[in-house]
């Protein structure tokens, strides 16, 4: 079996790392020709929370020059029709993509490759770049899950079995048969805390300790709730009734797991703010607002958060905690 991970950054490089190690033929795939030297003299080594360094087999893109039964896309968005369309010749006949990426990506790539063949992951743990040829696992390796599934009628079982197998080596996979409110689940933690830790330049445990941030996250959740109700969608972590008090609950819940196990990470759209790259905001955020308006239901606080962060990323405004104060006018 052979496997690609395609944008081998941060989480790409530990998930080859452990794949690898397990004895599965994969090949690291990035555009980042540091990192790319590093992982093809030293290995990937893997710092943080573990302690490792496995060898791996490293290639920019250009030089991808076999099929493959499975890519893993970790890529931004931005680019994803063109990267899609791309990898698309890099699949064996029955081979399949499977995206970890935020937001809502398989809708887009599936339309190219076909749904049959589109697979999407999520991922409950963080990791950054911290060197050349080396990932910085940023969470408890006990907490390193995956929620895996496929849109629609074109569930291939197999294939998620197989997907599985791979992925058990790095973490805890859970097969989910409502793959839409997994998404969706990622979607309103990404919508809110990593936004919130990306304008305000801090982890998501400062987010979580300071009382002005942590309301506009509790606003930001109840507008990725709406949204998501709105869209027919059932968000697996509101535990108990979806009525107000239920709703509540569950948000206070998600304050408190969010601070237990997540607390020293920071967003990767923060990490983009700070080497000066473009941010996928768009397409998270974005994505709410966009979804909500389709079907009337108001996103002030994600649309706040687009604001400030095309702000950064233009130069007008500087990551810090003083952005919180911009939130004023909608609480």
């Amino acid at each position: 079996m052979k496997i690609a991970i395609y944008g081998a950054g941060a989480l790409g490089t530990v998930i080859g790392a452990f794949i690898a190690r397990a004895g599965y033929t994969v090949d690291l795939i990035t555009r980042n020709r540091d990192h790319l030297r590093g992982l093809q003299q030293h290995g990937a080594h893997i710092t943080g929370t573990v302690e490792m360094t496995v060898p791996v087999n490293a290639y920019a893109p250009e030089e991808m020059g076999v099929r493959y039964d499975f890519i893993f896309l970790l890529t931004k968005q931005q680019d994803n029709e063109t990267v899609v369309r791309m990898l698309a010749h890099h699949l064996a006949p029955d081979g399949a993509l499977c995206t970890f990426q935020n937001g809502l990506p398989e809708q887009l790539i599936s339309s190219i490759i076909g749904p049959e063949k589109t697979f999407g992951c999520t991922v409950g743990w963080g990791a950054t770049l911290s060197g050349n040829g080396t990932g910085e696992l940023t969470s408890d390796p006990q907490h390193m899950t995956f929620e895996l599934g496929q849109y629609g009628a074109h569930v291939n079982t197999a294939r998620l079995g197989e997907l599985r197998g791979i992925l058990e080596s790095a973490g805890r996979v859970t097969v989910v048969d409502d793959f839409a409110g997994a998404r969706w689940s990622k979607l309103l933690i990404n919508c809110s805390f990593s936004a919130l830790s990306a304008l305000l330049g801090c982890t998501l445990g400062e987010v979580v300790r300071r009382k002005k941030a942590r309301d506009c996250v509790r606003c930001l959740l109840r507008e990725c709730i709406s949204v998501a109700g709105a869209n027919g969608v059932d968000i697996p972590m509101l535990r108990g009734p979806h009525n107000e008090n239920g709703i509540t609950r569950s948000i206070e819940g998600i304050l408190s797991v969010i601070f237990r196990r997540h607390r020293h990470l920071t967003a990767s759209l923060l990490h983009d703010l700070r080497s000066g790259k473009a941010t996928e905001v768009e397409f998270i955020n974005g994505t709410v607002r966009d979804r909500g308006g389709e079907c009337h239901v108001p996103t002030p606080f994600c649309e706040k958060v687009i604001e400030i962060i095309h702000a950064i990323e233009g130069g007008t405004l500087k990551t810090g905690f003083d952005n919180v104060r911009l939130f004023d006018d909608l609480t």
